[in-house]
């Protein structure tokens, strides 16, 4: 009998133990499944977006810029809620060269799993990377590359938010023509032009499109000079524009190269009439650099500096809180790369992922394409409607244009186009010899 309640002992307490295993596995298994789909609801809190630009090397400086304009788009979006509810967090990316553009475009879609890439500074990184963004069917969202063949394949997944590169030099023709040549009293025939461009796709294609434009306003093309922009010297540069006795010279470079040229054109004497350069040009520390040297000078660049006030009230009041920003915290203005940036990742963070129906790149895609965003309506200045596929110019921004700005009194102004103008260009251009008195 004792053996008997022994046993049935036994028995209840190994029932008991298999009952509390149970119970114990049961609940482990309803936790591991609360936990499984409390998951995403706390990684939902951020939104990952990746935000590639040079963050070293020779470009370094130009994309430390956009990071800035970038960051302040994220911070406005971020103090207003986020997005959808979503804190949006950068996964940053630098792009040194094409060859680094591809392999971070690689990590940040493989590795960070994110649906949208925002940045690509450099019209060659730019283009190097669209091929794996557009591989992996991930947004690529340009802010800054201008170069026209990034957005002339045909992809679906590639958005060029900035002027295209061919605007650039036809604008700066049609300047050329239409106001600087009047200005100066001499007729478009007669008027002598000059390049000088850097060799990359950014400066060939805006070169290749100011002379096509330039020949069909009639414009005389006496010189067209290319080098690298890792070159330490051109001086024999500038001594081949020097005997072009060119009435306008045309420059675009970077920022290292920039300085390059515009320090020894001051050492040659290069004297012209009318100087129109881009990027180091339109950047603070041209001006920190040279001084009243800057005064003259001409920028061909998206609106950066185009007056708030001419702007929507909804769009003024953000790009006027952003440059405020920009210049409280890095005490200078922004330049065309901390403005397009900011401009650009703006667009997406307040116009496009709250529209998209997901946060995956198919959604965002659609989102992006459904935009149409009139001129003065955006922080850009510009609209952003884009070519829609299967056309060949698929992801290019219809809506956007670049404006010939002059440093007056040392501040960078726009003069063209004249409904944009907030002062007449002032030209000619004094040599150095009446600049250096």
């Amino acid at each position: 009998m004792r053996i008997h309640r022994g046993g049935a002992r036994f028995r209840q307490e190994r029932e008991g133990d298999e009952m509390k295993g149970k119970k114990g596995w049961g609940f482990a298994l309803i936790l591991a499944v609360c936990l499984a789909m409390a998951a995403p609801v706390m990684a939902a809190d951020t939104l990952k977006i990746g935000v590639m630009y040079p963050m070293s090397g020779p470009l370094a400086y130009t994309g430390q810029q956009c990071l800035r304009g970038a960051e302040i788009a994220r911070d406005l979006i971020n103090e207003a809620g986020g997005v959808k509810g979503h804190k949006i967090k950068f996964v940053i990316g630098d792009s040194v060269s094409p060859k680094d553009a591809m392999a971070e475009a690689e990590r940040l879609i493989t590795v960070e799993k994110v649906p949208v890439i925002s940045g690509g500074y450099s019209s060659s990184n730019s283009f190097a990377a669209s091929d794996v963004c557009e591989r992996h069917k991930t947004v690529f969202w340009i802010t800054t590359g201008v170069g026209d063949p990034i957005t002339s394949r045909g992809y679906k997944y590639i958005f060029q938010l900035n002027t295209r590169a061919s605007q650039w030099g036809s604008t700066t023709a049609d300047f050329l023509a239409k106001m600087a040549a009047p200005k100066l009293g001499i007729k478009v025939k007669d008027f002598r032009l000059a390049l000088i461009h850097e060799d990359s796709l950014f400066g060939t294609i805006i070169g290749d499109n100011c002379v096509e434009r330039a020949k069909e306003l009639g414009l005389q093309v006496v010189e067209r000079i290319t080098y690298s922009h890792k070159t330490v010297d051109l001086s024999s540069e500038i001594a081949k524009l020097k005997a072009a006795k060119a009435d306008g010279i045309v420059s675009i470079h970077y920022v290292n190269d920039g300085d390059l040229f515009y320090g020894q054109a001051k050492q040659m004497r290069l004297n012209t009439k009318v100087m129109v350069g881009s990027v180091f040009f339109g950047l603070n520390q041209f001006q920190k650099k040279f001084g009243t040297l800057v005064n003259n000078v001409c920028v061909v660049d998206p609106p950066t500096r185009v007056e708030a006030s001419k702007l929507a009230k909804p769009a003024a009041e953000v790009l006027s809180e952003f440059r405020k920003r920009f210049k409280a915290k890095y005490k200078a203005d922004p330049g065309d790369p901390g403005f397009t940036s900011f401009g650009g990742m703006y667009v997406l963070l307040k116009n496009v992922l709250p529209k998209a129906k997901g946060f995956d790149a198919k959604s965002i895609q659609e989102a992006a394409l459904s935009l149409d965003l009139q001129k003065l309506n955006t922080p850009y200045v510009f609209g952003v409607r884009f070519q829609k596929p299967p056309a060949k110019t698929a992801g290019a921004n219809l809506n956007a244009f670049p404006v010939i700005m002059q440093w007056q009194n040392q501040k960078l102004i726009v003069v063209y186009p004249e409904k944009l103008a907030s002062s007449p260009v002032e030209l000619p251009m004094p040599t150095w010899k009446q600049r250096t008195k």
